[in-house]
């Protein structure tokens, strides 16, 4: 058992063959193991990434609008409205399935640590993170601080900041 959350896109090999990821204590990741010496490997591949890499890519090929001719001067190429509306769309598209799912689980390990400390006054976050030698930077939860001041502290305002 890890004491790491169960969570979509989590796989795992016991020596090299695929094992499936059981929740042990209703939250925690396990592995059903025989007796004896095994090699447990757990790799994140979530769906969510390739998705987010297609859109990516996408994005970037419909918007790259200006391109370079080697002895040429660069001339600036307009973009017909059409292609910007789609653009923009694409983007918000993008965004909006990135945001519809924000509050649906449950704070996990690193938000709830951020959290946390976040809730300290700015001088209290520094020396925390220098004390545990968090490896997170200092300006991560500063921004956290200050978004929890003005949205809130739900799970979809806490994880809103990071999506934005």
């Amino acid at each position: 058992m890890l004491s790491e959350l169960v969570y979509p896109g989590w796989q795992a090999t016991v020596d090299g063959a695929p094992a499936p990821i059981l929740p042990a204590d209703l939250i925690f990741r396990s592995i059903a193991l025989s007796p004896g010496r095994h090699e447990v490997s757990f790799v994140f591949r979530p769906i969510v990434v390739p998705a987010g890499a297609a859109i990516t890519l996408i994005t970037i090929s419909v918007g790259d609008c200006s391109h370079r001719h080697p002895g040429r001067v660069r001339k600036a190429v307009r973009v017909r409205p059409a292609w910007r509306l789609a653009l923009i769309a694409w983007l918000l598209a993008a965004f909006a399935l990135r945001v519809h799912w924000l509050d649906t689980r449950k704070l996990n390990g690193d938000e709830a640590f951020g959290y946390f400390f976040a809730l300290r006054p700015y001088p209290g976050i520094v020396q925390a993170t220098l004390s545990l030698r968090e490896p997170h930077p200092v300006a991560n939860y500063f921004v956290q601080k200050a978004w929890s001041g003005i949205a809130g502290d739900s799970e979809f305002a806490l994880r809103f900041a990071s999506v934005w």
